[in-house]
């Protein structure tokens, strides 16, 4: 019995030297990266200021997509975006968690559908408020649309074609809109966030196929990370990453 067990450690020993070493600077080229209109340009500014020179193919993910299909169909796809924290993903599916947020309605500070102490606000009160949305809607935006549908209809006020020109409409003071409490920088001195009370909480996070090398979505996670600038991503700079 000696003889066999120790028969096994050549066998084992040329094993550990033959397994793939990971390279850290794994390339990017052959991962085709969707994200919602909300990351888009977010991702693209990201990996232009990488100080690695780095190829990714970026295509928007319709609103009419299912995003795990998508994945389970194409092993080198990663989908960028945010979900309902009860949202179950398929067993197939693996995720890095980016952020986890509150909803908010975010508005001008000198909004005047909102009075200036009220720091909370219900689905029915919102009915009442003018709202801006983004064109090509993404689920943050869907979910709360279809929360305020079982009060009523909604105020529209304009339907911009990304979230940058929303983002400037709530600023100047014409309309108010959904999104995740971020950090405030200078572009965003003038907006006040309210919570919503009883609102789902988000999550913000890349999905991807368990076939995808893990290097490969390290090195993602990476160029994602270093950029402190990025306020909709300021959650990231948590060490840990969660995997679901």
């Amino acid at each position: 019995l000696a003889v066999k067990a120790f028969a096994y450690f050549d066998e084992i020993e040329l094993l550990a030297h033959t397994q793939p070493v990971h390279n850290e600077n794994a390339t990017l080229d052959d991962i085709v990266i969707y994200t919602n209109p909300a990351f888009n340009s977010l991702l693209s500014t990201a990996i232009a200021e990488n100080t690695e020179q780095v190829r990714l193919e970026i295509r928007p993910l319709e609103n009419t997509t299912d995003p795990y299909a998508l994945i389970s169909n194409n092993p080198n796809c990663i989908v960028l975006t945010s979900m309902n924290e009860s949202t179950e993903i398929p067993p197939d599916i693996r995720m890095t968690l980016l952020s986890k947020s509150k909803l908010y309605v975010m508005c001008s500070q000198n909004f005047t559908y909102i009075p200036q102490g009220k720091n909370t606000i219900s689905f029915k009160e919102l009915l009442q408020v003018p709202l801006i949305t983004v064109k090509e809607s993404f689920e943050l935006q869907d979910t709360i649309l279809r929360i305020l549908s079982l009060y009523g209809t909604p105020k529209i006020k304009a339907n911009t074609i990304d979230i940058f020109s929303m983002t400037a409409m709530v600023n100047g003071g014409l309309g108010a809109s959904f999104g995740v409490k971020i950090m405030s920088g200078k572009e965003y001195d003038n907006i006040r966030y309210i919570a919503i009370r009883n609102a789902p909480k988000f999550i913000t996070g890349l999905l991807y196929n368990n076939n995808i090398p893990p290097n490969k979505v390290a090195s993602l996670e990476k160029i994602l990370k270093v950029q402190k600038r990025m306020s909709y991503f300021s959650p990231i700079s948590i060490p840990k990453v969660s995997y679901i």
